[in-house]
């Protein structure tokens, strides 16, 4: 069977008619795959050994949508959901003010906003990988790092979303 699966879907990039393009296209194709996909691995008693990982890039504009009726990138606040897999669920990490624009509470052992670079190293480290390490005999000669810069404390595994 297969490690590891990357599933996208474009369309995502709202910049105008958000609420037309969400409700009348993303949103339900993606509720039908989501559900059907956890559904299977719940059935299949595959669920808690599988991390499930649905985010972006980075989220969108808060607050009045813009002269185009579309929301513009955000990269102070987004959303990303993690399932299965050892993740305690139910559970928000981290909460913003009432239009999601800023941050009020962090939610996590790193007191800051959490990066992507912290999200990779929390992955890597329920699959068991030191995220903190590299690979130097790649066939291009170049040097890989799971986490660029991860060695050098700035990054972390978001520890709270198993426990």
């Amino acid at each position: 069977g297969a490690r590891f699966v990357t599933v996208t879907l474009g369309g995502w990039d709202t910049h105008d008619n958000n609420f037309g393009s969400l409700q009348n296209n993303l949103l339900p194709m993606v509720d039908r795959g989501f559900a059907t996909l956890l559904r299977d691995l719940s059935e299949r008693g595959m669920l808690d050994s599988t991390l499930v990982v649905w985010m972006g890039e980075f989220g969108r504009t808060p607050g009045e949508q813009n002269a185009r009726g579309g929301r513009d990138h955000f990269k102070d606040v987004m959303s990303a959901a993690m399932l299965g897999g050892g993740v305690v669920g139910g559970r928000t990490i981290g909460t913003t003010d009432s239009e999601g624009g800023v941050i009020t509470d962090y939610g996590w052992s790193g007191n800051r906003s959490i990066r992507m670079e912290d999200i990779a190293a929390t992955i890597y480290s329920a699959l068991g990988i030191d995220w903190t390490k590299g690979i130097t005999d790649t066939p291009s000669g170049r040097k890989f790092e799971y986490v660029p810069h991860g060695a050098t404390g700035d990054y972390f595994p978001i520890n709270e979303v198993f426990g």
